[in-house]
């Protein structure tokens, strides 16, 4: 099963890099040949069952795939680019806003889908001009794997330190309020218990390790020590990590305020914990230590990369 799935999709992406919009205007009526014919051969799938199984696409989508030919698909031109429309609508409103935030001079496709000419004429069209230049270089799908080599041989950094584009930090709990107007707004939270039967609410602040537009080092770790367990009845101690573009946000139910991970680490009742991001050559990384057992647990970040 493995072996099918690695040859069709072999089989499609040698066809999607063939796909060359301009044949629309010189031959409409010739198709995209997608080869599945090893498939056929190996007997892992039938002309029968490949038969069959256009027929179906046909009915569910009300579409009108050609009858499969001595193990090809057939793919109509104009079907081919409406395949490729959603996605590519996509990364035009991403370099449009990029553009718009950055001026650029050149535009480089690297990476699989570059290859695609669809992918290149499109991206040419709307782009390039007098003060701008689309580049493809002439192995695309190899220039990231190539980049990551040569930056991974490279002995010294290639910057030394960088500007945080947002501020970074966690989430507080601390006692609610009731004459503190910001408390009120936010209602109450949660509830714990202190040790002694009492019973009180808490909400959750916002605590700054890395403040927007803040000159870091590679290697910077920002750290903040002494969390213990809110309640005797807790066995951990939580961090919730936090992004915004408000260099002065307080609360993380702030609008801006985006969750990128979370870190729970063993602490008892009298013990202490410590939390800390770290600003590397390429990520930035978190981890919480207990104090006193010096075990660490470390966070998983979750980047979204189209807000980057």
């Amino acid at each position: 099963m493995l072996v099918c799935t690695v040859d069709l999709m072999k089989a499609w992406e040698e066809a999607k890099i063939r796909f060359d919009p301009s044949q629309l205007q010189d031959d409409p009526a010739t198709p995209v040949r997608i080869n599945v014919s090893a498939l056929v051969l190996s007997g892992v799938l039938s002309q029968e069952r490949l038969e069959q199984a256009v027929i179906d696409y046909n009915s569910r989508h009300g579409s009108s795939l050609p009858k499969p030919k001595r193990g090809h698909l057939l793919m109509p031109l104009l079907q081919m680019q409406f395949l490729f429309k959603k996605v590519i609508g996509k990364i035009f409103q991403k370099v449009d806003a990029l553009i718009r935030q950055h001026p650029v001079q050149y535009i480089y496709l690297v990476g699989g889908f570059a290859e695609s000419k669809m992918l290149q004429m499109r991206v040419k069209q709307a782009f390039e001009g007098q003060e701008r230049r689309v580049i493809v270089p002439m192995r695309p799908q190899l220039m990231v794997v190539k980049g990551a080599v040569l930056f991974g041989l490279q002995k010294d950094p290639p910057f030394k330190s960088r500007v945080a584009r947002d501020t970074y930090g966690f989430d507080v709990s601390v006692r609610y309020d009731s004459e503190n107007s910001e408390h009120v707004q936010r209602g109450c939270t949660k509830i714990v218990s202190d040790g002694k039967m009492k019973r009180y609410v808490k909400i959750d602040a916002f605590r700054s390790l890395v403040q927007q537009n803040t000159l870091i080092r590679v290697s910077d770790t920002r750290e903040a020590k002494g969390f213990s367990p809110a309640g005797d009845d807790q066995a951990t101690v939580t961090f919730s990590l936090y992004t915004t573009r408000n260099p002065t946000a307080k609360w993380v139910d702030e609008p801006g305020m985006e969750k990128i991970g979370e870190v729970e680490v063993p602490c008892a009742r009298g013990q202490t914990s410590t939390i800390a991001m770290s600003f590397g050559r390429t990520e930035i990384s978190a981890k919480a230590t207990n104090d006193v057992t010096n075990e660490i647990r470390r966070a998983q970040i979750k980047w979204d990369f189209s807000k980057l």
